[in-house]
């Protein structure tokens, strides 16, 4: 493919668009839910983009998957049940299935196409989580099975989701959050993506509120990648007894990003934090 074709990312919400070079496209289709592209991009490697925008590549995914999974699943001192709210791509489930407490591991994901384009394409990435017997992937919405969950409490929580528009949009409120508090474990965690610290203030601030009716500890924390348009971007944190800042395992496991280190500079700090809650951040 001649080098001059390029992938415009088409985030709504976001006054700025990424420009990729393309150099092959392996993959495009829609399942009922959204568009899903598997395009091959110079210097980022593969990419799967949903709805025209990015949602990893294989350069820089380690970032984001390791940094939702093992800062709440190291505050917890030993998850063993933990359920996984889309990320039907399988990258957050192979961070959580490194930990060698986990027992079982339930990924939730409306879209059975995603799993299967990942499966298919980005295999070499994820084969840990698709081979481990401990990983269990059920294909429904996320709200209807956090609703109607009557088995044993998750000891953590993961809620990997696109923007917060259309199916995914009610998992983003309230109401949501506190049928999530009510399926964890007396000392259970939760954690989720939350947009860009830069443009989506707006949706960072609601759910921060939303969470600190809830839970006794609320938390943000952050990390910085170059496909995700403001690359300073926010997960949110509830816990019912663990404070995420200061209690903490040592990290026991093999990682490209996440460390002892790099957790102690993964959350906002409090001057920050306060400011962004009040909606005065980066503001006269």
């Amino acid at each position: 493919m001649e080098k001059d074709i390029v992938f415009f990312d088409q985030d709504p919400y976001a006054p700025e668009n990424h420009i990729y070079r393309v150099k092959n496209i392996l993959f495009s289709g829609r399942s009922e839910y959204q568009e899903i592209k598997v395009v091959e991009f110079e210097w980022f490697g593969l990419a799967l983009t949903l709805d025209g925008v990015v949602q990893y590549t294989e350069k820089e995914e380690f970032i984001y998957h390791e940094t939702l999974s093992h800062i709440p699943l190291f505050t917890h001192p030993n998850p063993k049940n933990v359920l996984i709210i889309g990320g039907g791509d399988c990258g957050v489930a192979r961070e959580v299935l490194k930990h060698k407490t986990i027992e079982s591991v339930t990924l939730v994901d409306i879209d059975k196409m995603v799993t299967e384009i990942s499966k298919k394409y980005f295999y070499h990435l994820y084969k840990d989580a698709f081979e481990d017997p401990r990983l269990k992937i059920i294909h429904e919405d996320g709200l209807k099975f956090v609703k109607e969950y009557k088995g044993n409490p998750f000891d953590a929580i993961l809620i990997d989701l696109t923007d917060p528009v259309g199916p995914a949009k009610p998992l983003f409120e309230e109401p949501f959050y506190k049928m999530v508090y009510s399926i964890l474990s007396d000392d259970g965690i939760m954690a989720a993506q939350t947009e860009s610290i830069w443009y989506h203030q707006d949706t960072i601030i609601n759910v921060q509120k939303a969470l600190k009716n809830i839970f006794p500890i609320v938390d943000l924390a952050y990390f910085i990648t170059p496909v995700y348009t403001g690359y300073w971007w926010s997960i949110s944190i509830g816990s019912k007894k663990y404070n995420p800042r200061t209690d903490y395992r040592t990290c026991s496991i093999k990682t490209k990003y996440y460390s002892d280190d790099i957790r102690e500079v993964s959350f906002l700090p409090n001057s920050l934090y306060t400011r962004l809650l009040e909606g005065k951040l980066f503001k006269d």
